[in-house]
């Protein structure tokens, strides 16, 4: 089934030197029933080069609007700052920070939560 991309929908997932985790997250996400319109993310250690050579790997859905944002600032707080700053002229109903080493198991979590 493929799955519906919400415009109304973006999620922000912070990530600082794991990129084997953000890579099993984005790849979980991508078997969601739901995907959302704006996909951000914070890169803390933009410096590695590894997360943008990561999001070049992986096929997103054409219409999904992909940020990726450099911070030097490792922690959380200001890399969730920066992905609120970069929604804020959106029309959304729901904005979600995701951890980069978690993981969604059922195809319909996304679902669930809106």
């Amino acid at each position: 089934m493929t799955p519906v991309v919400r415009n109304d929908l973006a999620l922000c997932i912070c990530t600082y030197r794991r990129p084997e985790f953000l890579e099993r997250l984005l790849q979980d996400l991508l078997q969601q029933t739901i995907l959302p319109g704006t996909l951000i993310i914070v890169d803390g250690d933009p410096a590695s080069g590894s997360v943008p050579s990561l999001l070049k790997e992986i096929q997103f859905p054409e219409q999904m609007k992909k940020w990726w944002l450099p911070s030097n600032h490792a922690n959380l707080p200001y890399q969730r700052y920066l992905g609120w700053l970069t929604v804020q002229n959106e029309r959304l109903s729901y904005f979600i920070y995701l951890d980069d080493d978690l993981r969604i198991k059922r195809p319909e979590a996304l679902c669930r939560v809106i």
